[in-house]
């Protein structure tokens, strides 16, 4: 299943912004800051992200209830990146093993209206399918290419966009297009 990047709380986290920025450096691999696979770039990474994060401007926080517990999600505006780019710095940290929490095997940009329609409904299962880049190594598979792919998201994260829509995203996407 596909879904956001995302874990638990840790030690050193003051809070939800900086549980949700580290754990989205190391699954990036701190791919936003510099195309090095290593810790200092992951450490830029986090930096930026908490920054935005923090910044309601430009981003987006959707709390999901859970039955035990809750779970936030943040939205944020980024700069495409190829998921080439993804696949080789994956590559590069399975022989360095450089970063710590790199746990993604596979990355996908999809296109925000197609992702926003497939879970603007209650559903048992959300099932995307679309023309979309992706990259890695999906259920032990050879690298994936750009082409045509369906994706199952994960309930959770589709829920979690399903909450985004009523609750600002509209206006954070108003915002994002007059930046462009």
């Amino acid at each position: 299943m596909w879904k956001d990047f995302g874990g638990s709380r840790e030690a050193i986290d003051t809070d939800v912004e900086d549980t949700a920025s580290r754990e989205f450096a190391e699954e990036t691999l701190g791919m936003f800051a510099s195309q090095a696979v290593d810790a200092a770039s992951v450490a830029a990474s986090q930096l930026l992200m908490a920054a935005q994060l923090r910044d309601q401007r430009h981003s987006l926080e959707v709390v999901h209830k859970l039955k035990k517990g809750q779970y936030s999600m943040f939205i944020a505006l980024l700069p495409f990146m190829d998921p080439l780019m993804f696949y080789l710095a994956m590559r590069q940290n399975a022989e360095t093993h450089a970063v710590d929490g790199a746990e993604k095997t596979a990355f996908a940009w999809v296109r925000l209206d197609q992702l926003l329609s497939v879970t603007a409904r209650c559903a048992s299962a959300y099932l995307l399918r679309s023309s979309l880049g992706v990259s890695g190594t999906v259920n032990g598979r050879r690298p994936m290419s750009h082409g045509g792919r369906c994706l199952l998201l994960h309930p959770c994260f589709a829920s979690s966009l399903r909450l985004a829509q009523g609750a600002g995203l509209r206006k954070l996407v108003a915002t994002a297009r007059k930046w462009l």
